[in-house]
């Protein structure tokens, strides 16, 4: 028994030595991923070209650390910025396949959406943001999707549903820009439709 319970006490003491190690390694992976990310961010804040490239490959090879998923996210923004929505909309599905449970995922899901959106996809991105609302109600990315969804139903003649849209996040930010300009396209839809949203209000 004495033998049995060396080996035993050796098998766990073991076991803790190998985790030990794990978090170590993944401790050594963070911080290397975190200094690649912040030399890539000065180089590129010194450099002429607006390019992620060096931002998405910290993205690829410290994939499944924290500053990896920030430069996935960092890198599929600066494509849509630079106006490329179909490499942008890849990045940002790939952050979400990586990523699903990150608490910036609702972020990636509204840069998603745009990215659709810019693409010409209005009836995909209407989805897209609908999807936003209502897996993420309370983030503070809510109000942007509401007020881009809003704006699609517009320009698609669904006009009620854009005025209940607009003067939601009109009420939900009453001293901000996106409030303002929320209420300012509700209420111009209002006049065009009159009585009816006021009947079915």
């Amino acid at each position: 028994h004495k033998k049995q319970v060396a080996w035993g006490a050796a098998g766990v003491a073991g076991a803790g030595a190998v985790v030990g190690i794990m978090i170590w390694s993944h401790q050594e992976k963070e911080t290397r991923a975190g200094q690649a990310l912040s030399s890539a961010l000065v180089t590129r804040a010194f450099s002429r070209t607006e390019s992620p490239e060096a931002i998405l490959s910290v993205a690829t090879t410290y994939a499944g650390t924290q500053a990896g998923a920030q430069a996935l996210l960092l890198g599929a923004g600066e494509l849509f910025a630079g106006g490329k929505p179909v490499e942008a909309q890849a990045q940002f599905e790939r952050f979400l396949r990586e990523y699903p449970s990150h608490p910036f995922a609702a972020q990636a899901n509204l840069g998603l959406a745009a990215s659709i959106a810019a693409g010409g996809k209005l009836d995909e991105a209407a989805t897209a943001y609908k999807s936003l609302v209502d897996r993420f109600p309370n983030a503070n990315t809510a109000p942007q999707a509401r007020f881009a969804l809003a704006g699609i139903y517009q320009s698609q003649g669904k006009l009620e549903a854009a005025v209940r849209l607009f003067e939601e996040v009109a009420g939900a930010d009453l001293s901000g820009t996106l409030g303002s300009g929320a209420g300012m396209r509700a209420h111009e839809l209002q006049m065009k439709l009159g009585p009816i949203v006021a009947a079915n209000s």
